[in-house]
């Protein structure tokens, strides 16, 4: 039986089937070779360490495919990992593929309704007409409704962006419900339907999700801009103000040059698009390593999306009394 990432401990012996993500050979101290191996489930991802290899092991590793591994899991510089006795590649009836596709929680279909349903809201006529487009495009949805939003951070799993996209208008559509003297209620949910079609193209794969040509290339922004660009050029009379303002919100939604957009958000409902996604992702990322943690694997640790340390133990032992919290 499989041992999931999520349930490893340390002095915890392992003996079970990964998946090899990436590998790369690396030095120690004393000039030593070894190989750091990137292995995962459905459940997460862990470091295993093979030592004092050689470069034969190295040029028998491949990537993207299943090792069953024998170690011991162990806490190195508060970070769970495995030092690898023996490896090799796992045999088809040793695998069985539910250990490592997930699928977003509740269901692609329950998603996808609450996506038809969010889209009843948009009024404008311009933007229903974008819309409707993408609905009845059967490839892109077929794709969209089962790609991921991401290969490690957030979301990244089958029907991913499906969740993000629906999240982020359902979002969006509160948000203008409370200041509709401010925000358009029908751009801001299509901007948000908009903001991340692009991933449609840039990611690939289910079980291993891995960018794809166009992707390295060109990245899910300008990949968005330029489906929405082929969309538009359907129309012979769309409005350029409207066609302008879509494209912003895609170009802009990851707020600064440094994380992506080639433009800083400067429409308020592009400005509350950036916002509402990215909390959706940081939330995203935060309930899955919490989720997936174990307070007898560490009781902290420092994570770099969120650039924060994030506490694992309980704070508050059940006890009114104040003495009795456990100070870190």
């Amino acid at each position: 039986m499989k041992s999931m990432i999520k349930d490893i401990k340390p002095n915890y012996f392992v003996d079970s089937v990964f998946l090899l993500d990436s590998f790369e050979v690396r030095k120690d101290r004393n000039n030593k070779k070894y190989i750091l191996l990137n292995l995962r489930d459905k459940s997460g991802s862990i470091k295993g360490f093979i030592w004092n290899s050689s470069l034969e092991v190295f040029e028998k590793l491949i990537i993207k495919t299943f090792l069953k591994i024998t170690g011991y899991a162990r806490c190195f510089y508060n970070s769970l990992m495995i030092d690898v006795y023996d490896w090799r590649y796992a045999k088809w009836d040793e695998v069985d593929m539910k250990d490592f596709i997930e699928v977003v929680k509740e269901g692609i279909n329950y998603w996808y309704s609450k996506f038809l349903e969010i889209t009843e809201q948009i009024e404008d006529e311009y933007c229903r007409l974008i819309m409707e487009l993408f609905l009845s495009d059967e490839e892109f949805m077929k794709i969209f409704k089962t790609r991921a939003a991401g290969i490690s951070i957030h979301h990244n799993y089958i029907g991913g962006l499906l969740e993000h996209t629906v999240s982020t208008m359902s979002l969006s559509a509160l948000t203008a419900d409370k200041y509709p003297d401010v925000l358009d209620k029908s751009i801001l949910i299509t901007g948000a339907f908009l903001h991340d079609i692009g991933k449609t193209k840039e990611l690939s794969g289910n079980v291993s999700i891995e960018y794809t040509t166009e992707g390295e290339l060109l990245g899910h922004i300008t990949l968005g801009v330029l489906m929405l660009e082929e969309k538009i050029g359907l129309f012979g009379d769309f409005p350029k103000e409207l066609a302008l303002h879509l494209k912003h919100i895609i170009l802009s939604h990851h707020g600064k040059l440094e994380y992506g957009s080639p433009v800083a958000p400067k429409t308020p409902e592009a400005i509350v698009v950036c916002t509402l996604e990215g909390i959706d992702a940081k939330f995203n990322h935060l309930y899955r390593i919490v989720k997936n943690s174990s307070t007898q694997k560490v009781k902290s640790f420092y994570d770099n999306f969120l650039d924060s340390k994030i506490l694992t133990d309980k704070l508050y032992k059940n006890s009114k009394n104040l003495s009795e919290l456990e100070v870190l």
